[in-house]
């Protein structure tokens, strides 16, 4: 469970770095966001079997009470609205949480732990310098 939140953490600080990176060093129009589709419950994500049937309705009911349930029809057509609707024309490096722009939690915003990121994902990619425009 602790993986899943480290991994959205990551997702988020990528998005941020990757951002600035590409408008700091570069001329090019790239928007780089992150976006979250809300409680996916009907994705099979805690599957189908067992206990998980029960960790499924839990969740699911969870999701409506904290206001964060997402559908694969509503989050995909908000996703699409992100890519392609006109009032997010240009917006980059920011965290869109079902249509809406919106803080992340303050450990995403750490520059020195972006950087690192970045480094070891070039490492762990096997990218070297001359194989990317971005240092």
């Amino acid at each position: 469970m602790s993986r899943y939140p480290t991994s959205k953490l990551l997702d988020l600080m990528a998005a941020y770095i990757f951002s600035e990176k590409i408008n700091e060093q570069t001329d090019k129009h790239i928007t780089v966001n992150a976006f979250n589709p809300g409680l996916m419950t009907s994705t099979n994500l805690n599957g189908d079997s067992g206990s998980n049937r029960i960790m499924k309705v839990t969740m699911n009911a969870f999701s409506y009470l904290i206001g964060r349930h997402g559908s694969a029809e509503t989050s995909g057509k908000q996703l699409a609205e992100t890519v392609t609707g006109s009032q997010w024309q240009g917006i980059t490096g920011k965290y869109i949480d079902r249509g809406k722009e919106t803080k992340s939690s303050p450990a995403s915003y750490n520059k020195v732990a972006q950087n690192k990121l970045w480094r070891q994902s070039l490492d762990l990619a096997n990218i070297s310098n001359n194989e990317t425009i971005l240092k």
